[in-house]
């Protein structure tokens, strides 16, 4: 049902809290590597520090997301926490063309 708990707009939501509680850095490379789908490499020069730096962000915001998203109640890992971050992130590039 729309609205419901499973509900695309509850996703999102859900996601946009935890994503609001990053660490500012985190969430800055999240954004970057995610939404403006630029590289690490991009992203490591865009923000001057080492490419290592940045996988290391993108790893920790993927856990922290997770981690966010199924003290939630959505029981998810990783990688689900990943491909929900892009499904919302493209959701919202749509609405805003």
């Amino acid at each position: 049902a729309p609205g419901g708990p499973g509900s695309g707009a509850q996703e999102l939501a859900r996601l946009a809290r935890a994503f609001e509680r990053l660490p500012l850095r985190c969430r800055e490379v999240m954004w970057l590597t995610r939404v403006e789908n630029l590289s690490q490499q991009e992203v490591a020069r865009r923000l001057g520090v080492q490419e290592k730096a940045i996988e290391k962000q993108v790893s920790r915001g993927i856990r922290l997301l997770a981690a966010a998203l199924a003290r939630e109640g959505a029981d998810i890992g990783h990688t689900t926490a990943d491909r929900s971050f892009e499904r919302a992130s493209t959701r919202g590039q749509r609405r805003a063309d």
